[in-house]
């Protein structure tokens, strides 16, 4: 019975393995693969040919073709999902078929079939991939470009993409021609007239996908203006991608500690991208509920280490467009478009970006109170003991919470100090217990002992009294409480 059991639990496994997976076939001209064969031999299916499914997002853009906006689909690979797929081959008279078997794709997101080959035979010079790829907006007359050949490391390969459609049960991929030259896009005349595959000067159409479609604002009157000054997102790194990130708890905790006190929107809502705006600048922009800071590729990659021309201290970029975003946090969104717009378009830049103490903290434009906070953050790195920025900081992005003197910041590290001795004491006081009473100290395979696990340290429970006893203990406690009253007394936080 226990038998019958588990052959039906089997067959009921491979049941529902069946269904999470789906059959496909390649189909090729028959003279052509037996011309791969005789090339590549036993490494054609093993390594010359090679079929990959890649996570892919896709981004509509425009661009400037004989001075008309044209529109084509980026299709950009983000993540491989699975290991290579293995093919076998079937022989008929006039073709050849690779059979393969497609694995259960995840619930979310958009897939295609990415396929290389090696170099291929003499007598095919003219073969080519069909790179045709659809990006699920079912238009017509569109020219889809990817970053395939750099993201899957076949530069010198050729190389094609097909879309994987969910809904159907077998995949057919047609995918190579002997006979012909199979022409990248449905639109050729446009590839034959774009010199390089992506152009830096590209603009983010308005129907672009979700994670890039909130760079735009839709009230008409800031699109227009917002579109006539920055929407020209630039790269900064030579790679095509467009890439964004939410900000890193270790940058948040570090603008806090340095001027924002807490006063920062929530960590979550401000995102990184590794794009530039008008003349390759950095710049925030507000939608879809978050901040979106554009950082280019440095400031994407070390926002607290960036540093560019004119800006020599790490940090000081990163500090300056982190004030546009407590801004935002603090005025209506599109006042803020609206606002800095305006001022960048009237006000020349060496008023704009300057800032002189004395006048009310709410009659400086955005940009100079960016650059208040900026200075601040440059005068207190290089330990400047006085200027007149620091009391705007205080008063207004502190909410007159004053910054951390040297002694201060002195006692504060000593704390840190009395506490970890604390903790180092606690632990000999519990390992020497474990020993004289003859138990082995659970340990880890570097011999550290475990903590919270079985015998681990955090389990032992010492006789009453140990701790309280210990004079090291006692007199590091001590001194502990007398460091406390002192941070209370000078009020450092």
């Amino acid at each position: 019975m226990k038998n019958i059991i588990l052959l039906a639990l089997g067959l009921f496994l491979l049941a529902a393995n069946a269904v999470c997976q789906s059959p496909g076939k390649i189909t090729l001209d028959k003279d052509f693969y037996s011309s791969l064969k005789k090339l590549h031999g036993n490494d054609l299916l093993k390594s010359e040919l090679v079929l990959d499914i890649w996570r892919v997002e896709y981004v509509s853009v425009l661009i400037t073709v004989d001075g008309a906006k044209v529109p084509i689909t980026r299709i950009y690979l983000k993540e491989k999902t699975y290991p290579s797929i293995k093919l076998s081959e079937e022989l008929t008279a006039d073709k050849a078929t690779l059979k393969f078997i497609v694995p259960k794709l995840p619930t979310k997101g958009d897939f295609v079939f990415v396929y290389s080959l090696g170099a291929d035979p003499k007598e095919f010079k003219t073969v080519k991939l069909d790179h045709n790829a659809n990006d699920g907006s079912k238009r017509t007359n569109v020219e889809y470009q990817s970053n395939v050949a750099q993201k899957a490391n076949i530069q010198n390969r050729k190389w094609g993409m097909v879309s994987i459609d969910r809904s159907t049960k077998n995949h057919k991929l047609a995918v190579f021609s002997s006979r012909e030259v199979v022409q990248f896009g449905v639109a050729s005349w446009i590839k034959e007239k774009i010199v390089e595959p992506i152009k830096d000067g590209a603009e983010l159409a308005w129907e672009g996908t979700n994670s890039l479609s909130c760079f735009f604002v839709r009230e008409a009157d800031i699109l227009v203006k917002f579109a006539t000054f920055s929407l020209t997102l630039v790269k900064d790194d030579g790679v095509i991608i467009p890439r964004n990130r939410e900000m890193t708890f270790l940058e948040y905790n570090w603008a806090n500690e340095k001027i924002f006190n807490g006063n920062l929107p929530p960590r979550e809502k401000i995102i990184i991208s590794n794009l530039l705006g008008q003349d390759r600048r950095a710049f925030v922009f507000p939608a879809c509920g978050k901040l979106t800071m554009h950082l280019g590729a440095k400031g994407f990659k070390n926002a607290i280490k960036w540093t560019g021309p004119g800006y020599p201290i790490e940090g000081q970029i990163f500090i300056h467009e982190l004030t546009h975003a407590w801004q935002i946090k603090n005025v209506d969104n599109l006042e803020f478009v609206a606002t800095s717009l305006d001022d960048q378009k009237n006000v020349p830049a060496n008023i704009l970006y300057s800032f002189q103490c004395g006048q009310d903290w709410k009659s400086y434009k955005f940009e100079q109170q960016a650059k208040a906070v900026e200075n601040c953050y440059i005068n207190r790195e290089r330990k400047i003991p006085a200027f007149c920025e620091e009391k705007y900081i205080v008063d207004n992005i502190r909410k007159g919470v004053p910054f951390r003197t040297p002694e201060c910041v002195k006692l504060l590290a000593d704390i840190d100090k009395i506490k970890d001795k604390i903790t180092a004491r606690t632990k000999k006081i519990k390992e020497d217990y474990l020993k004289s009473i003859g138990e082995t100290i659970a340990t880890h395979a570097d011999g550290t002992p475990k903590v919270g696990s079985e015998k681990g340290l955090d389990n032992v429970h010492l006789p009453s009294g140990t701790l309280a006893n210990d004079s090291i203990l006692k007199s590091l406690n001590v001194e502990l409480k007398q460091l406390e009253q002192k941070k209370k007394t000078i009020k450092c936080s």
